[in-house]
């Protein structure tokens, strides 16, 4: 049970992360990035019952998708991060067992 609260507190730390590209635009009343999430797993739910696509898997990856940035933070690309490094990161931060 700790191990669920602890994630808990991960996705609650998405609630007050601001999206950081939209700030470094100016954006005024920038969304967070668990805001951003929640866009996510709403289009990912209706486009996947509309391709056909395995809608739990398809929500299941839209949930998670941002939850290492309640660690990392927000990455742009003007962070010069590259693909490779935004896995690692989110791979040594949230391992998995089973990657399918």
């Amino acid at each position: 049970m700790n191990d669920v609260l602890k994630l808990h507190e991960y996705v609650l730390k998405l609630k007050q992360l601001k999206r950081k590209g939209w700030e470094l635009r100016g954006i005024p009343n920038v969304e967070s990035v668990a805001d951003h999430s929640y866009s996510v797993i709403f289009l990912a739910m209706v486009m996947a019952e509309r391709l056909q696509l395995n809608v739990e898997k398809c929500l299941k990856l839209a949930v998670v998708h941002d939850l290492a940035e309640s660690v990392t933070k927000d990455i742009t690309p003007h962070d010069n991060v590259s693909d490779d490094g935004l896995f690692l990161l989110n791979f040594t931060i949230f391992p998995t067992e089973n990657t399918t």
